[in-house]
């Protein structure tokens, strides 16, 4: 037989060496945790204890050194600079058009709108009305550099461009013979609109771009109706232009009182380029008072929860909680004062930033209140109660378990937003960094500031013991006067609202029938929040940009009911850096605008598409006839693929109506050689430049060098699902030209442009981008999770962040919050929020003894982390509370997700976990809970044994701590 002896012997070594690895590998993840947490004990021990008045007026002077950065405040309104990836390809694009054909003109708008939808003001009086409007635009800052005449947009003939209604006539004088001397005026007007097809100065008359909220005759397809009636007027982007928009503003004001006293029936609506960031500054300015509002609510709040009945062993908390405040305002001021001196530019995010911040350092406070006051039921105070500890000694003892928690918390946070920061649209990386260091400037203020309060608060206490008339019986520190224990009925007098609600939540969540429903309501609302993720609208209209009341909401809520719907977004195909003289580069230039020609999205059949796009290059390079014999020859002949030939031909076939098989006979389509067309060129210019003067630009030889095409899309304004498989797909198109005709030339000589892909690249992109960036932070607040709990604990802390973000789809679908950058952004940031909810509720079970069962553990975990989540909870709460008074929908919408994140915060914390903790089986986190089990004396001569035991008699769980 087997010797059993030796058996069992090789068994124990086997467990001795697997347990010897275990705790080799468990000492390697802990090893940043344990160095921060000697660190921290250091710094409180020999700094903070030995010099609190030094540390504070330190602290204090460093905060108002770095907060003196935000004199450098540099404030950026421009959405294209905030919401947009800035190196994209449509960016590289709109840099090579702007510098090929110079800065697009901006745009100044005035609306004729009936104020009731049935009302037709498509008529010759409101026409005249309309003239009465140009008429005073014409006349606004005569004789001044500011005036329309001098900064508006001129064509070739140095003719102001204003596509308008009142387009279909060259002046009013044309418009009064051919209309108001007519013997019925009316019919002479629709006449005019139904058949004319080509505006006073050459481009579309399509009516649709005219006239808002049209409708037609089924039978004849004669426009019959408008509703508004729109001027619109080009502005040179020049250093004029702001003084114009002012004058602007202040003549469509005054107009649109007069109107609207004499004409009951219409309304007059304006809106100009520059006031999107004149209203979005509006907005910044005017919602600074709610910050103050916000840290006001907070101070109230934290002194009214901190406030409790005097007793030896519970004295008033609310000065500490006001010092507390004071320093989360030191913290965000220094911590803004280094980002913006930085040069990290102010944005409207960064002014929602103070709200969070406030209710993130608060939380921090909140817990060192609560570890300040456990430490004193635990360890005593000298000269009150037996074997007491003295101040030093108390702060320590706190620091040692909230310490960390606020340690561990503040870096899941920094590094959450640390890699959000990474994001390609700048305004939310602005936005992140701004985060990141307010966060880590918070832990620092706490850590030095508030502690070194603390440490003198506690001071006063052991000097006020010191003095007060003795007892006949010194107390243990566990009994208060009454010799009572502080878990009896009578203590728990003194309890706020917040710990006798949790204590009766604790217990009303160990039934298994409250656990099922807990796990059942959970996994439902899960379900309709992933469910109601795709019916979610996308998008940010236009309207949410401005504050409440202002003009641009009024004016953009009636374009998008009248011409969005109508009109199409505008295109341009464009080629520069190749030489245009030559057969090959012109034959790849009409395959390329067949492609778009032949793309579902381009609107073929419109006027724009065939007409405008033809006057651009067409017209331009085909309508002269040959100047010469031999001038024109076949594509083939020019050595030119027979793909690109026959692309070219099909699009030369469409816009000349011409049989294909008859544009591709012999080798074609015909084009002129590289001479004959420098000639026509020049011919050209001679005759009617100024048509093509916006199209074609040349050199000092008059050799072309680049142009551009103009067409429209179908209507995708008013759908955002539309907007973004435009962009997407405009784009590919972009890159597939690009290689199927332009890859044998250098660079990218084809590129597509249009001004507003660049914003409907946000939505394309905003998915992918929240994916990224939650994918980076959950995976950074795993890692931190793993190196504090070395415990299978980190993956339930994880997966509930990923709850509380899937809950949110919900408030969204609820709410009718809309899928765009701000939700995103709220998306991102709840995952450092939901941190303080979950981790902190983790971290203490996990202290708690392990030969307990999880039921009782889980119950004095509830007992002593739940207090300070609900109050951070309710501060945070008080601190986002002004936003729901902002003026700006944004600011609302982030009232709205914010409230949301810390309700399923709260719910997740002290509901969902503990349900899971107490039902799942997990091993011990030795590293958490051995001081508990640990039988050695300390200094005062109190074993781990009888701290447990205290521990469990008075159902209050002491903070985490990792053994030094």
């Amino acid at each position: 037989m087997p010797d059993v002896t030796d058996g069992n012997a090789m068994a124990k070594d086997t467990a001795a060496r697997e347990h010897t690895s275990c705790g080799r590998a468990r000492d390697l993840i802990l090893f940043p945790t344990l160095a921060v947490k000697r660190a921290l004990l250091a710094w409180t021990k020999h700094v903070v204890c030995k010099h609190p008045r030094k540390v504070v007026a330190a602290s204090v002077a460093v905060a108002l050194i770095l907060a003196v950065g935000i004199l450098r405040i540099d404030v950026r309104t421009k959405t294209d600079e905030l919401w947009v990836p800035q190196n994209s390809q449509i960016m590289h694009n709109r840099a090579v058009f702007r510098k090929t054909f110079g800065a697009e003109p901006v745009f100044a708008l005035a609306m004729l709108h009936g104020k009731s939808k049935s009302e037709n003001i498509l008529t010759y009086r409101h026409i005249e009305t309309l003239y009465e409007i140009d008429q005073g635009v014409m006349k606004i800052g005569e004789g001044k550099p500011s005036s329309y005449k001098a900064v508006c947009y001129k064509d070739g003939a140095q003719n102001c461009v204003n596509d308008s209604a009142l387009s279909l006539w060259c002046s009013r004088d044309h418009f009064n013979r051919e209309v108001m001397s007519a013997d019925d005026p009316q019919e002479a007007l629709m006449r005019i609109v139904n058949e004319r097809k080509v505006t006073c100065g050459g481009r579309d008359a399509r009516p649709e771009a005219l006239y808002g909220s049209l409708r037609r005759d089924p039978a004849s397809g004669n426009v019959t109706f408008a509703n508004a009636l729109q001027l619109s007027y080009l502005v040179e982007n020049s250093a004029e232009r702001t003084s114009f928009e002012k004058l602007f503003k202040s003549y469509m004001i005054d107009v649109g009182k007069k109107i609207g006293k004499r004409d009951a029936c219409c309304t007059v609506w304006y809106v100009y380029f520059g006031a999107f960031d004149e209203e979005i500054n509006r907005s910044i300015v005017g919602d600074i008072p709610l910050v103050a509002a916000s840290f006001l609510l907070i101070i109230i709040g934290m002194i009214v929860t901190q406030y409790r009945r005097r007793s030896s062993n519970e004295p008033d908390f609310a000065m500490l909680s006001f010092w507390g405040a004071v320093g989360v305002f030191l913290s965000v001021a220094m911590g803004y004062g280094i980002v913006i001196g930085a040069g990290v530019p102010f944005t409207s995010l960064a002014q929602i930033g103070p709200f969070i911040f406030l209710g993130i350092g608060v939380d921090d406070v909140i817990l060192m209140l609560e570890g300040i006051r456990n430490s004193r039921r635990v360890l005593g105070i000298a000269g009150r109660d037996a074997g007491g500890a003295n101040a030093h000694e108390r702060v320590e003892h706190m620091m040692e378990r909230a310490g960390i928690s606020i340690t561990v918390t503040s870096v899941t946070n920094v590094l959450a937003f640390g890699l959000g920061s990474t994001t390609a649209i700048p305004a939310v990386s602005w936005f992140c960094i701004y985060s990141m260091v307010a966060i880590l400037c918070d832990y620092l203020v706490q850590s030095s500031f508030f502690l070194a309060i603390v440490v003198m608060r506690e001071e006063k206490v052991d000097r006020d013991a010191a003095t007060a008339p003795s007892s006949s019986t010194a107390m243990a520190p566990e009994e208060n006067k009454d010799g009572v224990s502080s878990a009896s009925p009578d203590a728990r007098k003194s309890e706020d609202i917040f710990a006798v609600i949790i204590e009766r939540h604790a217990n009303f969540v160990r039934r298994v029938p409250v656990r099922i429903v807990v796990v059942l309501v959970f996994v439902a609302y899960g379900l309709f929040s992933a469910f109601g993720e795709p019916k979610i609208k996308r998008g940010l209209p236009r309207t949410d940009l401005a504050p409440d009341k202002s003009f641009l909401r009024d004016y953009f809520k009636v374009q998008d009911a009248t011409y969005a719907s109508q009109i199409g977004l505008p295109l341009y195909m464009c080629h520069a850096g190749v030489d245009h003289n030559l057969p090959e580069v012109r034959a790849r230039m009409y395959a390329s605008w067949g492609a778009y020609m032949k793309n579902r999205w381009i609107d073929f059949e419109s006027v724009d598409a065939k007409i405008n796009s033809a006057q651009s290059y067409s017209v331009f390079v085909q309508a002269l006839g040959p100047i010469r014999a031999n001038a024109t020859r076949s594509c083939r002949s020019y050595g030119i693929s027979q793909e690109i030939c026959d692309a070219a031909g099909w699009t030369i076939s469409t816009i000349s109506q011409k049989p294909l098989e008859q544009v591709l006979t012999d080798g074609g389509p015909t084009l002129y050689d590289e001479d004959a067309f420098r000639q026509v060129s020049k011919h050209v210019f001679s005759i009617g430049y100024g048509t093509f003067r916006n199209d074609v630009k040349t050199n000092e030889n008059n050799d072309i060098i680049a142009t551009r095409m103009f067409m429209r899309t179908k209507p995708v304004f008013q759908n955002a699902a539309y907007q973004v498989e435009v962009y997407r797909e405009m784009m590919k198109l972009d890159s597939q030209i690009n290689e199927m005709y332009w890859k044998d030339f250098p660079g990218r000589p084809h590129f597509i442009y249009s001004e507003p892909l660049v914003y409907f690249q946000q939505d394309a992109i905003l998915w992918d981008e929240l994916i990224l960036n939650l994918s980076l932070a959950g995976t950074g607040v795993f890692i931190v999770c793993c190196l504090v709990l070395a415990n299978p604990a980190a993956f339930i802390a994880t997966l509930a962040i990923g709850v509380i973000d899937l809950f949110l789809f919900g408030t969204m679908y609820i709410g009718g919050i809309k899928f765009n950058i701000i939700a995103a952004v709220n998306l991102v940031m709840a995952v450092g929020l939901a941190v303080d909810y979950t981790l902190h509720f983790i971290h203490a079970f996990m202290s708690t003894p392990p030969e307990l069962s999880r039921d009782d553990r889980m119950v004095l975990a509830m007992k002593g982390i739940g207090r300070p989540i609900a109050l951070g909870v309710f501060t945070t709460f008080l601190g986002t509370l002004p936003m729901a008074a902002s003026s700006s929908t944004i600011f609302r919408t982030f009232f709205a997700m914010l409230v949301s994140t810390v309700v399923y915060g709260m719910a997740v914390g002290l509901v969902l976990l503990p349900v899971l903790l107490a039902s799942i089986p997990l091993p011990p986190a030795a590293h958490l809970s051995e001081k508990n089990e640990s039988t050695s004396f300390d200094s005062r001569g109190i074993s781990g044994a009888e701290e447990g035991a205290h521990f469990a008699s008075t159902s209050e769980v002491e903070f985490a701590t990792v053994p030094a």
